[in-house]
């Protein structure tokens, strides 16, 4: 978390970036933070174990701290490189992807045992980038609470299937092939689709959705809020 420690957290300060990379990393819905080695070394007092969620700046210099401590340690892999090219439309580049792969493994995850992969698809991207650890598969799953509840449909939506589509709005995730598809269907008139998330295609979206006959919805949803539109499909 940013700003003051409590007990139960440990605050960092934001990681000052150059305007244009800051803009988009924020359109991702991240922020990066300042190492500091006090917040460090209070954080794992008394800490059995670590997992890493992330091979950035933060999580390379804390590992070394918990290697010198010899504390056990997992990571999870759920940055592919293509997050980050497809962001700055190198995204079919292979030789960029690779690079990147390879310098995740070496700066960072060959220095795990274990580490937790999101799909089937991922680990078989690590295996083939000769990662060394051992991959684990385990789904990141769905919340208790998205579980089908029908309620009626506003007098707007009556008539309409709404299709919702959830995930960050960048180039990797294709919303735009939706967007295409749509538009080319003969029950055009009667879909209303909606884009919960937010990213940095968010006006390309919002331009691209005009030759709909319905305007999609592109807005970031809380969960709440998520629940309640999920309940109308």
């Amino acid at each position: 978390m940013f700003g003051k420690s409590t007990e139960k957290n440990y605050g960092l300060k934001e990681l000052p970036l150059p305007i244009g990379i800051s803009k988009l990393v924020k359109s991702q819905g991240m922020t990066f933070a300042v190492p500091n080695s006090a917040v460090f070394k209070k954080a794992i007092k008394d800490i059995d174990i670590v997992h890493f969620y992330m091979p950035f700046l933060l999580s390379r210099k804390f590992l070394k701290y918990v290697e010198e401590l010899n504390i056990p340690r997992t990571a999870a892999f759920h940055v592919q490189p293509e997050n980050i090219t497809y962001s700055i439309n190198l995204g079919k580049v292979k030789q960029i992807n690779d690079k990147i792969y390879t310098m995740y493994r070496n700066s960072f995850y060959n220095k795990f045992n274990h580490i937790h992969c999101p799909s089937n698809f991922i680990a078989n991207q690590l295996k083939e980038h000769d990662y060394t650890a051992k991959l684990h598969v385990i789904s990141n799953g769905v919340d208790d609470d998205f579980k089908y509840l029908k309620t009626e449909k506003p007098d707007n939506l009556k008539d309409k299937f709404i299709i919702t589509m959830i995930g960050r709005l960048s180039n990797e995730k294709r919303q735009d092939v939706l967007i295409d598809a749509i538009s080319k269907s003969k029950y055009a008139e009667k879909i209303q689709l909606v884009l919960a998330g937010q990213g940095p295609n968010y006006e390309k979206y919002i331009k691209l959705g005009n030759k709909l006959t319905n305007k999609p919805l592109i807005k970031f949803l809380d969960k709440k809020s998520l629940l309640n539109l999920l309940r109308l499909h």
